[in-house]
């Protein structure tokens, strides 16, 4: 069964947030060698390279890492919020399905605001993403949505957040997969709109 309750979390934390923003535009970072990901049989790339894991490499947009730390699945879509939007992701998910071990997750993009101009920008472009998304698709089996998020990062400090979920509209897990590559798309179509504007 696929829900988003369990899905996506509204308090995420990070460890090293303060750095790794400060780091984000740092065209230093270029210098670094290129890092080897151990990749899970379901396409799940974390610290572990296994499907239970949930930390995640923080890279920023200029380490040489920085596509190939992203999931497959939800890569392309990540690459361009960055480029066209000029926004910050520091986690993100091509979604998996589930089995006896580990409940499914939904495709989703977490971004950080670095102020609260920024936070109002984005929220504002995610809203017309996401309904020119849906805009006449009837009754999918996936909706892409947008929600604030908290993300709390070292010594308390929090930051205000921004996700962008691929939601399930059904509890049966196959619908879901059915569906979200045809979402996916739909999305990506939308973004190249919503970026010639």
């Amino acid at each position: 069964m696929l829900s988003h309750a369990h899905a996506v979390e509204s308090v995420n934390r990070v460890n090293g947030l303060i750095d790794f923003l400060r780091r984000w535009d740092d065209k230093g970072e270029l210098k670094y060698k290129e890092l080897r990901f151990s990749v899970a049989d379901g396409g799940n790339i974390n610290l572990q390279g296994n499907s239970g894991c949930n930390e995640s490499f923080l890279l920023t947009r200029w380490h040489p890492s920085f596509a190939n730390s992203l999931e497959a699945g939800v890569r392309e879509l990540v690459v361009r919020l960055v480029t066209a939007w000029d926004c910050v992701t520091y986690s993100s998910c091509e979604g998996h399905r589930s089995s006896a071990q580990v409940p499914a997750r939904v495709r989703h993009v977490r971004l950080v605001s670095r102020s609260k101009a920024e936070h109002v920008r984005l929220g504002s472009m995610l809203k017309r993403l996401v309904d020119a998304t849906n805009a006449d698709i009837g009754d999918p089996g996936v909706r892409l949505a947008w929600k604030a998020s908290v993300i709390v990062a070292e010594e308390g400090l929090e930051a205000p957040g921004l996700d962008l979920i691929f939601e399930p509209q059904s509890d049966d897990e196959r619908v879901y997969w059915k569906y979200l590559d045809t979402s996916y798309q739909r999305c990506l179509l939308q973004l190249s709109k919503e970026s010639s504007q």
